[in-house]
């Protein structure tokens, strides 16, 4: 790719660029509310993940718990399409995705690794090592970051191996 942006015209490539399903509801070609869940008015949309390393890292970071930022979809226009864009709070036009993210974190947890795995194989291809050595870092600290919160902490990591006397945790 040419462009410094990985991503930046990922306007037709749903298939490839990873995805979240929310329900939108339009007012006109503005985007007015967004839900996880099916709400009245709202239509089935495919949100594109963004194509930025540190909103995918807060992404990731929301998915494994270690985050409560809220998620905010936004329209981003293209040739000829809008597309619904997962995006972090600040960005013009943007509107908070209501609903508890708990039910889908799995998703997002996985399709934010797919996210920056691709994006690390993109910036490979453009001769870019440093770049794509960076967005494989991240993509690991989310698979780590995951495995960490699922496994939750034992009596025995929290004592370091010694006898905790019955104190328990």
């Amino acid at each position: 790719m040419d462009d410094d942006r990985v991503g930046a015209d990922r306007v037709g490539t749903v298939g490839i660029w990873p995805a979240l399903g929310i329900w939108a509801d339009w007012e006109g070609r503005k985007l007015r509310q967004a839900w996880w869940h099916p709400a009245k008015n709202a239509v089935a949309e495919q949100a594109l993940l963004p194509a930025d390393l540190k909103a995918l890292q807060v992404l990731g970071a929301i998915a494994v718990g270690q985050s409560r930022a809220r998620l905010f979809a936004g329209v981003q226009a293209g040739v000829g399409t809008e597309r619904v864009v997962l995006c972090l709070r600040g960005t013009v036009g943007a509107v908070q995705v209501r609903g508890s993210v708990a039910l889908l974190a799995p998703a997002l947890k996985g399709r934010t690794r797919a996210a920056l795995l691709r994006g690390a194989q993109e910036h490979r291809l453009a001769g870019r090592c440093d770049e794509a050595a960076a967005w494989s870092a991240a993509a690991r600290g989310v698979l780590l970051a995951g495995r960490r919160a699922g496994r939750g902490s034992s009596v025995r990591a929290v004592s370091g191996g010694l006898p905790t006397l019955g104190r328990g945790r």
